[in-house]
């Protein structure tokens, strides 16, 4: 973020719902950006939401069944 000169930046998860263990993929992916972010010096992470495009979920609608954090 420090880098395009913005307070924070948020990692979008899309696809999730087109696997077949969306849970342990968030979670690796999750860990990734974070590692990622550490590497690149992006010191406020604003959040990683799991989004399904295809369905809306935390695109347009609440999450109905993508998975990750309740409520994100």
């Amino acid at each position: 973020a420090h880098l395009l000169r913005v307070p924070s930046i948020v990692f979008a998860v899309n696809k999730l719902d087109a696997i077949d263990a969306p849970q342990a993929a968030y979670e690796a992916t999750r860990d990734a950006l974070f590692a990622f972010a550490a590497e690149a010096g992006i010191t406020e992470l604003a959040g990683i939401i799991p989004v399904s495009a295809l369905r809306g979920d935390n695109v347009a609608l609440p999450p109905a069944q993508t998975p990750g954090p309740a409520g994100a």
